[in-house]
């Protein structure tokens, strides 16, 4: 549990484990784990998009976007994938570890394709999402937009009046922050 044996926190590290038992009759027991890692570091990533839109078929335009990606903990990565999806969630485009390193790139090119049929003819709303797993345990998972701008952009694309998009943006705000404070206690 990151403790030692006088219930202090350890220092991050390599350390070796044993454990021993006896009972009444004077069995004994030990065991020795080596090379336990203690890791308490936090793994944060970020990702953002260099463009605020693209045009794959263009012959003038900007044909690509490019996700920037960084990590605070860029070593003990167990697997990472980065897709790109679309308002509803569904994944159109994947891209994963390519690597014995296991080492997330600092920035993805996605030409706008579909990854199921190749097409370039995608229409609508897409946002990059990195999936980080370390090897210590933590994963990290998380979009280039938050919830509430994904919803933002999906309302104002619904050609609702400014009184019903008022309401329905101040009642989104009013569920993230129920929801931070139930996820801040648990």
């Amino acid at each position: 549990d990151g403790h030692d044996n006088t219930g202090n926190k350890v220092q991050d590290g390599t350390y070796r484990v044993m454990v021993s038992a006896e009972d009444a009759a004077g069995n004994k027991f030990v065991k020795t784990i080596e090379n336990v890692v203690v890791d308490t570091r936090a793994c944060k990533a970020f990702v953002t998009a260099k463009y605020e839109g693209i045009s794959p078929e263009s012959t003038t335009g900007l044909q690509a976007q490019v996700f920037n990606l960084k990590l605070s903990v860029n070593d003990g990565i167990k697997n990472w994938t980065f897709d790109v999806i679309d308002d509803w969630g569904k994944t159109v485009w994947v891209t994963s570890k390519t690597d014995t390193s296991k080492s997330v790139p600092k920035e993805i090119v996605w030409n706008g394709s579909d990854s199921l049929t190749g097409k370039n003819n995608l229409d609508g709303y897409f946002f990059g999402r990195l999936t980080v797993e370390y090897e210590k345990g933590n994963k990290k998972f998380l979009h280039h937009l938050s919830v509430l701008q994904r919803y933002l952009n999906f309302l104002l694309r619904q050609h609702l009046s400014s009184s019903v998009l008022t309401m329905m943006v101040l009642m989104m705000i009013f569920i993230l922050s129920l929801v931070q404070n139930v996820l801040e206690k648990s």
